[in-house]
């Protein structure tokens, strides 16, 4: 089963996170639209970036406050019967 479950990115999430960001410039591109500035920023940072960005008194100037979630594949384990 292919189920996605949206969770906030956590440190947990920073060598899935990597991976996909040196396989996305691998490949010629320059720019990951809709990442919240993910291409720019190292993991941490990016991090701290999105907690701020949530709430309006935080958010960067000329942002509208967003909240970032990763659609993580969930596992599920069949047991045999």
């Amino acid at each position: 089963m292919n189920e996605l479950e949206l969770q906030l990115p956590t440190l947990e999430h920073k060598k899935t996170a990597e991976d996909f960001k040196r396989e996305f410039f691998e490949n010629g591109e320059t720019v990951i639209n809709g990442s919240a500035l993910l291409d720019q920023m190292e993991y941490e940072e990016w991090l701290e970036y999105n907690v701020k960005n949530r709430h309006k008194s935080t958010a960067s100037p000329n942002w509208v406050p967003a909240t970032t979630f990763f659609a993580v594949r969930k596992q599920i384990i069949k047991l045999s019967e």
